[in-house]
């Protein structure tokens, strides 16, 4: 919900959104899977691949909208509210130091993986971990709902930089549009609630090993 004076961010009316944001999701995925997008970096740290995807689709005159958290120093983003599911997401005073904590939660749990994977710990049982974290990170991700808008594309592509991290792609875990499950919306309410295992098998199955 925009302050008083703000508008919405709202693109789904814009008649080149679907195209731009397939296309430009298409080189976010090349560059994670490539390499030329940092996938640690970019799993902390979402808002310059947010500028990229967005950028053009902004209200006019209000640009920053695009690659800016809400709670930023910008006019409209100072206090704008979101609400989904019938929840709000963090009040934009908090956004930063809530994406600050993400970022911590990331390094902490990417340093107990790679030690696991040193360990030699069984494919099976790595890939499921990493699976976790994924499913964790994106529903703590949506939990904040750190952006104006864009935030269920910028939690999938914190899936993205995850997997292909550790080698693997998320084949039809789609950034643009969001994924084709049947229940996509349900299980990141069910991950919500305690109940994590639907996400996280979701995920987990759409996996292939890179080349």
């Amino acid at each position: 919900m925009a302050p008083p004076g703000c508008p919405e961010f709202e693109y789904a009316h814009l008649h080149q959104a679907v195209q731009l944001l397939s296309e430009r999701s298409g080189t976010l995925v090349r560059g994670l899977v490539q390499g030329t997008i940092s996938r640690t970096g970019g799993s902390k740290n979402t808002r310059p691949h947010h500028g990229i995807l967005f950028a053009g689709l902004t209200p006019i005159g209000h640009a920053y909208f695009a690659g800016h958290y809400r709670g930023e120093g910008y006019a409209c983003l100072r206090e704008y509210r979101v609400f989904f599911g019938g929840r709000e997401g963090a009040k934009p005073g908090h956004v930063m130091h809530e994406m600050r904590e993400l970022a911590s939660f990331l390094d902490g749990a990417f340093n107990a993986l790679d030690m696991r994977g040193q360990e030699g710990v069984q494919t099976e049982e790595f890939v499921m971990h990493a699976a976790q974290l994924a499913a964790d990170a994106f529903q703590r991700f949506l939990t904040i709902h750190p952006y104006a808008n864009g935030n269920g594309h910028m939690g999938r592509f914190v899936v993205w930089a995850i997997f292909t991290r550790y080698g693997y792609i998320p084949q039809s875990w789609t950034i643009d549009p969001r994924p084709n499950f049947s229940k996509y919306e349900e299980m990141i309410e069910a991950h919500r609630r305690g109940d994590c295992e639907q996400l996280e098998q979701a995920i987990l199955r759409s996996l292939i090993r890179a080349a």
